[in-house]
């Protein structure tokens, strides 16, 4: 997902505040961050109040006067405004932000007596939305113009001398606008990175599969700011087996859920009450919470996992969460299969370390018996009546694999030529077995 610098180009002058325009605008980022906080919570920025605390108090006069110099046409214009971007291919997500954050919606909310902050916080939010939306900074700038061209068109009549000074005003407010909207991507991009990175961390120190499970699960809670989240493998046999976020069912079969692998297949926002509400995998999940995400992590076509977040309202995915989530279950699947050879890996040298030490253990008549089998005279061969894998050292021979079935014994004596090999690399003049 792209994660670079993002700006917002600014097209009115500014000749009252001193200000030279550029190309783009940029604002140093807050301490502040906006992972875990969802789109509800705006973070406070100090140098946005600042600036806006020293605006005068003459610009907010201008833009309750258009408000109330175009009180009978906002109506007129917010349709006309909702059409246009309609046609130019803005979604309905994306023109109920942007109609928030126009100087219309600032002058109306002002002439009903709240201050200029409210505007900025609403600014605040609803750029966070956008930047979600995955609506690029330049279409903001265009829908904005757009919102211009018929504010001025109405007001050729109404606003009469006052036009200079309600554009003056106009100017200021988009100031503002501008910064707003271009921190908040900046925050939204960051918190997309860090969560990458922090992921790539989890894969490259975690120590066991379980502990990477555990930690991308609590990353990605973090990011999407879910009550509770938990990773759920399909077993073979259809039943799904709690991964990671459940301790008390961790390792366990959960209850059946019937048709839940055809409705996983695909992300779903699982909804409590709805048909779906019985793919809520976290036991008790339908009756406690009104909204789930849900994420398949998928390998070679086919279904092997999920990631699922639970939420106390209802609650929708925003494309580029959507995007980021996706992508994140596709890693952790991929580490997950790495973390799993390095596992079948450790097994290997376990079996590597009990021929080096020349003993082999067999059962006769119940009894576990061990057999010392010289290596330098080592052979596997398969025999081709019974099928068992048998180890001879000079005179001595044994038979091993009567308990598995004939595929697993072709793979067995092929892990057991392969270590035998190894063993004898580690004996050879000057070899440094590894640890």
């Amino acid at each position: 997902m792209p994660s670079g610098p993002v700006g917002f180009g600014f097209w009115h002058p500014l000749p009252r505040m001193g200000v030279t325009p550029r190309s783009a605008l940029r604002l140093k980022p807050e301490a502040c961050y906006a992972d875990g906080m969802g789109v509800d919570t705006a973070p406070q920025n100090g140098a946005l109040a600042e600036t806006a605390a020293g605006l005068s108090q003459q610009m907010q006069a201008h833009l309750v006067w258009m408000a109330r110099a175009l009180e009978a046409r906002w109506r007129s214009i917010e349709r006309g405004f909702r059409q246009r971007l309609k046609a130019l291919g803005y979604t309905a997500q994306q023109i109920a932000s942007l109609v928030e954050i126009t100087p219309g919606a600032a002058g109306i909310l002002l002439a009903g007596g709240r201050p200029l902050e409210d505007f900025l916080e609403q600014v605040r939010y609803r750029a966070r939305r956008l930047a979600k939306l995955d609506l690029t900074p330049a279409r903001v700038v265009a829908a904005l113009q757009e919102y211009d061209r018929l504010v001025e068109e109405a007001g050729r009549s109404a606003f009469g001398e006052r036009g200079r000074d309600v554009r003056w005003a106009r100017n200021q407010l988009h100031f503002l606008a501008i910064l707003a909207l271009n921190d908040a991507y900046y925050q939204v991009r960051e918190a997309e990175s860090r969560t990458f990175y922090e992921l790539f961390r989890a894969q490259t120190e975690s120590h066991s599969l379980e502990q990477l499970w555990e930690r991308c699960l609590g990353i990605l809670t973090r990011f999407s700011g879910a009550a509770e989240a938990g990773i759920f493998l399909l077993e073979e046999d259809g039943a799904w087996v709690a991964a990671a976020g459940l301790k008390e069912w961790k390792g366990l079969k959960l209850p059946p859920a019937a048709g839940s692998v055809k409705i996983l297949s695909r992300p779903r926002v699982l909804t409590a009450g709805s048909r779906d509400a019985g793919a809520m995998l976290g036991p008790g999940w339908a009756g406690k919470y009104v909204s789930v995400w849900s994420v398949p992590m998928s390998s070679a076509g086919s279904l092997r996992g999920v990631l699922q977040f639970a939420f106390t309202r209802s609650y929708e995915w925003l494309p580029r969460e959507l995007s980021l989530l996706e992508d994140a279950a596709a890693r952790c699947w991929e580490a997950a299969e790495k973390a799993r050879m390095t596992e079948e890996l450790a097994r290997r040298e376990q079996q590597i370390r009990a021929l080096a030490e020349h003993m082999v253990e067999i059962e006769e008549a119940g009894a576990v018996q061990r057999r010392e089998l010289a290596r330098q005279w080592l052979k596997v061969e398969e025999a081709h009546g019974s099928g068992l894998i048998g180890l001879r050292s000079g005179g001595r021979q044994v038979w091993v694999g009567r308990h598995a079935r004939p595929e697993q014994r072709r793979q067995l004596a092929r892990e057991l030529r392969w270590a035998l090999r190894v063993v004898m690399a580690m004996g050879a003049p000057g070899a440094s077995p590894k640890p």
